[in-house]
């Protein structure tokens, strides 16, 4: 079990000491190890010399707050930020701002955090409340003195070091401090719990939130699903189960609709409210005759979700297969306790649950769709033929050959018009009994009378049309033409530098060899 945090130098820590801290803590942004002359220029201490050193050797590194470090292959040594000091410079900010007034003890410990029960301060959650402009429910917020949780996110410890393939905290970093994955994993938190809060799921109250530390409503007498004694789910032919699993599928299937996917959804993050003291293995009472559901009341009894760092877009890649494992996560749990229904269990493709939010774009969630474009791809212009031509009689020559093709294309649909009429007037004359003669010699007529008026049959469109493009194709140039071109001009330019390169070295050479020569003169007959 990770060691707790002892808050017994935090009582006597000095102003000096804080801003040491925080200047360690602003070096860090930059240095992995920060000297002790940029911590001295930084928290612009009135100490100096021994009695600095003294108070960074003596005060802050016995305590754990900073660690000493020397890198013997770079020759380089000076002073790094430890979880500890991480913790108390949040848990300060915290207690100076009045959200908080003391910490209390461990209440769970997590692969990547560390949860304590703390005291509420006078301005418990009203700073976070005049930031958003909204007005929370009063009731919701605690007061003076109630008991609630903070939250202190430990990444990089070795059960969770793989963050970059877990999370995308990084945001593409190639390297990054374990204490700032820290505060963006707290900072992520905070804010999915406040939008899953303001659109009234079943989650607990956000507060605060500061560095690597969440302070959120403590849930009382709430008891985690994997705790609940298996005789508690069964009994009255599951009555409690079926209660538990139809809010789950609730939350899961509002969760998802709204653009998210929870992405550790099992009975490890849910917690029940509203049970009696005798339904938790923690229990020390047995229970009577197998029916402990006497004590609970059934309409009191609801899922309230935990952790939520970790949730995705339902547009992300991975999102179908995390909401599978979410899915079967759950469902395999309440299987051991009931006969599940396959019309109960919700769909597995995401593309049978309808989206009628849009929380993963307010949030900006890992995976999620921008609608607005790009400012590349609205800035960029289509480009046509005629920025291929060479001139602008060939680009004006382009423009007459397009009304020309559409001309022609006008005049072919007015022929094949005149065609189908014709067609109609043959099958009359054949109704009638007329002769084939009498049909070809009228179609004769047609045409040349056609042909007179100044119509086009499909015949003649096709040849003007052949002679049109022909003409065309003479003045454009193609691209690959342009390139061959752009390329001859480029080889004629570096071969000219290349002469112009040769015949100044020559001169500089002669020039030289001719000074050289009546130097040796000079010294020779002086």
């Amino acid at each position: 079990m990770p060691k707790s945090i002892k808050i017994d130098q935090f009582r006597y820590m000095t102003s000096e000491s804080w801003r040491i801290l925080m200047a360690v803590e602003m070096g860090m942004k930059n240095h992995e190890f920060v000297p002790s002359d940029l911590v001295h220029k930084i928290s612009r201490c009135a100490r100096r010399g021994s009695s600095f050193a003294k108070l960074l050797r003596d005060d802050l590194v016995p305590h754990g707050l900073l660690a000493y470090e020397t890198d013997n292959r770079k020759g380089y040594s000076g002073y790094r930020l430890t979880n500890l000091g991480y913790d108390y410079l949040a848990l300060h900010a915290l207690i100076k701002s009045g959200q908080v007034i003391d910490l209390g003890s461990m209440i769970g410990v997590g692969k990547e955090s560390d949860v304590y029960l703390a005291v509420a301060g006078d301005s418990c959650g009203r700073q976070c409340e005049e930031l958003d402009g909204e007005e929370k429910n009063r009731a919701d917020l605690p007061s003076k003195g109630d008991y609630i949780v903070i939250k202190f996110h430990r990444l990089g410890r070795t059960s969770f070091r793989k963050v970059r393939e877990k999370r995308e905290y990084h945001q593409g970093r190639n390297t990054c401090s374990w204490l700032y994955l820290d505060r963006l994993a707290a900072k992520r938190e905070f804010e999915m719990m406040q939008i899953l809060y303001d659109y009234g799921l079943p989650v607990p109250c956000p507060l605060a939130n500061n560095r690597n530390a969440v302070v959120m409503s403590l849930v009382s007498d709430a008891v985690p699903l994997c705790k609940v004694l298996p005789t508690t789910l069964r009994a009255n032919n599951g009555a409690l189960a079926n209660i538990l699993y139809a809010q789950a599928v609730e939350i899961l299937e509002k969760i998802t609709s709204n653009g998210l996917i929870h992405g550790d959804f099992n009975e490890f993050n849910l917690l029940i409210g509203g049970l009696a003291g005798g339904a938790s293995k923690d229990s020390t009472a047995a229970p009577d005759d197998g029916d402990t559901t006497n004590d609970v009341d059934l309409d009191k009894v609801q899922l309230i979700l935990i952790d939520f760092p970790q949730m995705i877009s339902r547009d992300h890649r991975n999102a179908q297969e995390i909401y599978e494992r979410d899915l079967n996560g759950i469902v395999g749990f309440f299987d051991k306790f009931l006969e599940l229904d396959p019309t109960n269990i919700p769909p597995k493709s995401l593309l049978d649950i309808p989206r009628t939010g849009s929380m993963d774009v307010d949030l900006k969630a890992p995976g999620y769709i921008r609608e607005k474009p790009s400012k590349r791809s609205a800035g960029r212009r289509v480009v046509e033929d005629s920025d291929l031509l060479v001139g602008t009689v060939a680009a004006l020559a382009l423009n007459d050959d397009r009304s020309e093709t559409s001309s022609e294309e006008e005049e072919i649909t007015d022929s094949g018009e005149d065609e189908e009429d014709e067609e109609a007037q043959d099958v009359d004359a054949e109704v009638q009994g007329s002769s084939a003669e009498y049909e070809s010699a009228l179609s004769h007529e047609e045409e040349e009378s056609a042909s007179s008026e100044g119509f086009t049959t499909p015949s003649m469109a096709r040849c003007n049309l052949g002679l049109n493009n022909k003409t065309a194709s003479q003045t454009i140039i193609s691209r690959d033409e342009v390139r061959e071109r752009r390329k001859r001009e480029e080889k004629k330019r570096m071969q000219n530098e290349f002469r112009l390169r040769i015949k100044r070295q020559q001169r500089a050479s002669t020039k030289n060899k001719s000074r050289a020569e009546i130097i040796a003169e000079t010294k020779l007959f002086a």
